[in-house]
């Protein structure tokens, strides 16, 4: 037994020793590269020296949960082209750069990064990914002071150009990170990094210190980062530019890049930039554009920008201050912030929309620019740099707006929005534009000023707006809405005694409430829901009424007998002709017309109000109307003053009921002329 128990330990300290051996086949000079795909890079199942300096996943898709103390690559280090996806996730445990996020690091000591893609610094040979890379953040990871976190490459001293042809995309689910870049970092000089695809950023959770910039940071002279896509940023949730104070704008959310840093570095966006705020907390400046820093950099979009503040939990995100931190005014501007001596615009529109709010507006005292802004160490002010219209649309906005508006080309609002608490010196629009549906929306105060404003208003792009205008004392914009009538379904129903259906009333107004009644409760009745029940036969018009539209919409009820069938006779269609001198019984009469013309057939729904309004204009009792089988009272083509009259069956089988009505047409009747009475009638008899 004491062989065996010898030999058995020796056997596990050879596995031991192959074990460490084969870790450090992949460890050169301090660094690890990885040769597993998917592989995870923790204390536990790896012995490598902590930390290490550097990491490379070279395209295997990693996770590191371990500290390094310089850099991690999910790409290749000083490798050419590369055909395939890359995937970095950080995890807890993984560190790069300084111990602490506020712990000061001298500038080359400390500021270390995490790319999803490559890492070029040792040669010139330029460095392609054909595919997407991704870089992963989750709760426990650190990217310490000065350090930043990449969804591209980078190249720096001897490094080569950079080339992701597919997309870039950062997802930050947690952990601390002083920046966040969605592109590439380009440190060499007279270098260009390209992406050919987009630039995707979504931030749920987590803390950002400084700087959230969707493109590249080219940021040594004469560097050029290039960005073919577009550029997608969407913050749900975490905290970002979560240090600053009153000297140093530290904390910014930049939509097409940020820090074009050194003298003429160049970044160059051709398709459009977005910034969707759904949550979290943003307590830095916000800007579409880029932060243009060094001397004459260069930065330029060719697409539209758009910064969405969407819903109450996205304007509770725009933080101006945050505990223990200096009281500070905050900004958001669609387009670049301008150091000394740089240049660049950008050549579409620019549109800042703040959509589905109903509180917390009184809260964000911000300054919405429509366009650039100069940067602290130049005076501040305003730049213009957006080529095409600038715009700031309230969308289904209410409460009081504590803010200042500035250098916007149109001020967009939408129905719903009732906005309070503006001042003429911090309202900086050239008009007031009313776009949207606004029927049903009755008669709004739109925007109201503290004192009187002039600024033109246009509501040509409005449906059911009868004015959008100022009052009198010009402090008011008020919007005068058309009410869209209500609406019954079905238009008609047949019911057997004793029966029961239910009609419904269809209306898009606020807080309308539906009345309901019956022509002839006797026939069939209505209760509050709209239930129809029958009680003889007969005809009976179901009509609803809206409290707000003061519309009313009807739907005939037949009642039907089944055991005592009594079919009613159904009127021929009549054409309207010209009543010749021939068959007009009247045309010998002094001053009669020898020919009658039809006059245009009136439609209108039997509902009691119309029928009271023709019989009073007719002067004709109300009982010898009735409605036909599609709800309406019909106008023939007859020309009288005041006559009524019904068409009687004259069929000794069928009780004599009336089965159609002849309304009064209003006709014009020159002076010394009568107004005659025209009808022709075959199988029945004339009553009145």
């Amino acid at each position: 037994m004491a062989k065996i128990r010898k030999y058995t330990i020796i056997t596990f300290a050879i596995l031991m020793a192959l074990t460490a051996a084969s870790a450090l086949a992949e460890v050169i000079d301090n660094d690890y590269f990885s040769t597993t795909d998917n592989e995870v890079i923790n204390s536990e199942t790896l012995n490598l020296p902590t930390p290490v300096n550097n990491i490379y996943g070279q395209g295997h898709n990693i996770t590191v949960q371990i500290p390094v103390s310089k850099d991690i690559a999910g790409g290749w280090k000083d490798v050419g082209t590369n055909n395939q996806n890359v995937t970095l996730i950080l995890s807890k445990g993984a560190r790069v750069g300084s111990p602490s996020m506020t712990e000061y690091v001298p500038a080359g000591s400390g500021a270390w990064h995490a790319f999803a893609g490559d890492w070029s610094q040792n040669n010139a040979t330029n460095n392609t990914i054909i595919g997407d890379t991704t870089l992963l953040i989750n709760e426990g990871a650190w990217v310490g002071h000065s350090s930043s976190a990449y969804g591209g490459s980078g190249t720096k001293a001897n490094g080569g150009d950079l080339k992701i042809d597919g997309s870039t995309n950062v997802v930050m689910n947690g952990g601390d990170v002083w920046d966040i870049f969605g592109g590439n970092g380009i440190w060499t000089a007279s270098k260009k990094a390209t992406i050919t695809g987009n630039s995707n950023i979504t931030v749920k959770g987590g803390t950002i210190a400084d700087f959230l910039c969707g493109g590249s940071y080219p940021a040594t002279k004469k560097t050029a980062a290039q960005l073919d896509g577009n550029v997608y940023i969407v913050i749900e949730g975490g905290e970002i530019a979560t240090l600053y104070d009153n000297t140093n704008t530290i904390g910014v959310v930049a939509g097409a890049g940020g820090w074009v840093y050194g003298d003429d570095a160049e970044n160059n966006v051709s398709g459009d930039v977005k910034i969707h705020i759904k949550g979290g907390s943003v307590y830095g400046d916000i800007l579409g554009g880029m932060w243009l820093y060094g001397g004459k950099a260069k930065g330029q979009i060719d697409g539209n920008m758009e910064i969405l503040v969407d819903g109450n939990s996205g304007l509770a995100a725009l933080k101006n201050r945050k505990d223990g931190q200096p009281d500070v005014v905050r900004t958001i501007h669609l387009g670049n912030w301008y150091g000394p001596d740089t240049t660049g615009n950008i050549k579409g529109t620019g549109t800042l929309i703040f959509k589905n709010i109903s509180s917390g507006l009184e809260t964000m005292d911000r300054i919405l620019y429509g366009e650039g802004r100069t940067s602290p160490w130049t005076e501040y002010g305003v730049k213009e740099c957006i080529d095409g219209t600038t715009t700031l649309v309230f969308d289904n906005v209410q409460g009081a707006f504590n803010g200042s508006i500035v250098s916007f080309d149109v001020f967009e609002a939408t129905p719903g929005t009732k906005v309070t608490g503006l001042t003429p010196e911090k309202f900086d629009v050239g008009k007031i534009k009313i776009t949207g549906n606004w029927t049903n929306f009755g008669t709004p105060s739109v925007l109201t000023f503290d004192r009187a404003v002039e600024v033109p208003v246009d509501f040509r792009e409005a449906t059911g707006i009868v004015s959008a205008e100022f009052n009198e004392s010009k402090t008011e914009l008020v919007v005068t809405c058309k009410n869209a009538p209500i609406a019954v379904t079905p238009t008609a129903l047949k019911l057997q005694l004793g029966k029961s259906d239910t009609v419904k009333a269809a209306t898009y107004a606020a807080d309308e409430t539906v009345s309901w009644k019956s022509s002839d409760t006797a026939v069939a009745a209505v209760d509050d829901a709209g239930k129809v029940t029958a009680h003889k036969a007969g005809i009976a018009v179901i009509s609803a009424t809206g409290s707000v539209t003061n519309t009313t919409a009807g739907c005939t009820v037949t009642v039907e007998d089944p055991a005592a069938p009594d079919p009613v006779p159904t009127p021929a269609p009549v054409t309207p002709t010209i009543v010749t001198e021939k068959d007009n019984p009247v045309t010998k009469d002094k001053d009669v017309p020898a020919d009658v013309k039809p006059a245009t057939p009136v439609i209108k729904p039997a509902t009691e109000e119309n029928t009271k309004a023709l019989a009073a204009s007719a002067d004709v009792p109300v009982k010898f109307f009735t409605a036909t089988a599609d709800g309406n009272i019909t106008v023939d083509p007859v020309i009288a003053k005041k006559t009524v009259a019904s068409v009687m069956s004259d069929d000794a089988a069928v009780a004599p009921k009336t089965i159609v009505t002849l309304p009064i047409i209003t006709a014009t009747i020159s002076d010394g002329k009568v107004a005659a009475l025209a009808m022709k009638t075959t199988g029945a008899q004339l009553g009145a």
